[in-house]
């Protein structure tokens, strides 16, 4: 079977599949829109050529507008109502490549059979991501609330630093590691560049974060990361979910939790990882030294991908551990940044936090600007390079 596959760089081009590959989602168009020479033909995508064509605009449309489409299971049961087939299965199977499931073709098993089966397929693809659901690290970004907040002044700096400049710009340089003292701001640096990847980056690439918090047990361990980042990754693409059915339709839950968990969890991620059909990946870890289980595991994995998936970019934070410096010492693909070693940029960071919190004290509390300056010249006397003291006493 041939799809067609999209590539920021190539743009359209048709890639063959076997019956026994991994399929990704995809469109049938059976409309046209506009004359016959207008059409993008099978010679057109086999020579690169046609750009020009109102056909090509169609498929691009298309292929834009399935990423952005997110429906829901009855939503997309509806769109059977206008479908007429000659064959009365075939109006369940031609749901099979939208909801990303697979049953056999049986004809003569009547329509209610067919939806029946097809129905029980999704049921079991849905809990198997139930399953896997730990919790949402999307909400766990949270925590740059309970930090204080996120100011945008005070994290800018290090998208002008040329260690990280390096990492965003060198498709050689795979793991950027951000390592300072406790009350550095690792994690809110990791909150910014979240969110300037995320303004940033094509719609064909994908972003996810973890966040490690040692008195969570939930999120304080090296399994919990591995099935966090499969979950979004599935969640964001449902046809992924192949690379854990066959195992989690023999164990169940258990997959995910049992004594081999971590192992199990690193074959399938490692897996969906080198997906040729998949963009470029930024995957995001803050607080390492937060991960109380399994730790050098989860370090030996980051290396690990980090060398073998060139599509795969990390960043991972950490306090200044001999053992993370360990365990990546030997991998070429790192580029290190000391927040010891960027002072000057981080105690002008506290300045613009501390301006903002001061700002925000005299407002509510009516401070002369005396009161005020006093304030100010207090939280910068005893900061000491951090910005947990200030968070804690404002």
């Amino acid at each position: 079977m041939h799809l067609l596959c999209y590539s920021d760089i190539n743009g359209y081009s048709l890639v063959n599949y076997a019956a026994d590959n991994h399929i990704p989602r995809y469109a049938i168009l059976s409309h046209r829109w506009g004359t016959d020479t207008e059409e993008v033909t099978f010679k057109d995508l086999i020579n690169g050529t046609g750009q020009d064509k109102l056909g090509y605009k169609k498929i691009r449309f298309c292929a834009e507008q399935a990423r952005e489409d997110s429906l829901d299971t009855n939503e997309k049961l509806e769109w059977k109502e206008n479908w007429h087939t000659k064959l009365e299965e075939d109006r369940a199977y031609l749901l099979l490549g939208i909801f990303g499931v697979y049953i056999t073709s049986i004809y003569g098993e009547g329509t209610a059979g067919a939806f029946k089966r097809l129905l029980e397929e999704i049921d079991e693809l849905e809990q198997c991501i139930r399953d896997l659901r730990l919790t949402n690290p999307r909400d766990d970004k949270r925590i740059e609330d309970t930090k204080g907040g996120l100011l945008e002044d005070a994290y800018r700096w290090i998208l002008r630093n040329p260690d990280y400049q390096r990492w965003h710009d060198d498709p050689q340089s795979r793991l950027l590691w951000i390592k300072g003292d406790p009350g550095k701001g690792k994690t809110m640096l990791l909150c910014g560049i979240i969110n300037e990847l995320d303004r940033s980056i094509t719609k064909f690439d994908l972003l996810f974060c973890f966040f490690c918090q040692a008195t969570d047990s939930r999120i304080n361990n090296g399994t919990a990361v591995l099935r966090s980042l499969i979950y979004l990754l599935v969640d964001r693409q449902p046809s992924l979910v192949s690379y854990i059915r066959k195992k989690y339709d023999l164990a169940g839950k258990s997959l995910f939790e049992d004594l081999n968990a971590w192992f199990t969890l690193a074959d399938i991620l490692t897996d969906i990882l080198q997906d040729s059909n998949l963009h470029h990946i930024y995957l995001i870890v803050d607080a390492l030294d937060e991960c109380v289980v399994d730790l050098p595991k989860l370090l030996n994995f980051i290396v690990q991908m980090s060398s073998i998936s060139p599509r795969v970019k990390w960043i991972v934070s950490s306090r200044n551990w001999l053992i993370i410096e360990t365990n990546f010492a030997d991998t070429t693909q790192k580029i290190r940044l000391s927040l010891e070693l960027n002072e000057k940029s981080v105690s002008t960071a506290i300045a613009i936090y501390i301006q903002f919190k001061v700002d925000w004290l005299a407002k509510q509390n009516r401070y002369s600007s005396d009161v005020r300056k006093a304030v100010q010249d207090y939280l910068l006397l005893n900061a000491n390079g951090t910005f947990l003291w200030v968070a804690l006493v404002c």
